[in-house]
């Protein structure tokens, strides 16, 4: 996910958050709560462009326009100023 061409799915996880389930060998979920309301397609594009390009990834940048184009697919207002 991180890693892909498109970075809609890792766009997504950071607009609405997200929430593993829990399974017998891991009893507690882990989860990630959204930042869609916090913070602007710009800023998102810069977390989700750090997130794909740190710790030796060679993911592409992301742009505000993409996450504009997610936010928009899924429904999340963008946050108040």
């Amino acid at each position: 996910m991180v890693l892909s061409r498109y970075p809609d799915s890792l766009i997504g996880v950071i607009l609405k958050g997200g929430r593993l389930p829990s399974t017998s060998g891991a009893p507690s979920a882990n989860a990630m709560p959204p930042f869609g309301w916090r913070y602007d397609d710009k800023r998102i594009a810069e977390l989700a462009t750090f997130v794909r390009q740190a710790w030796g990834n060679g993911g592409r940048e992301v742009t505000a326009g993409q996450v504009k184009a997610v936010r928009a697919q899924l429904r999340v207002p963008e946050p108040r100023r």
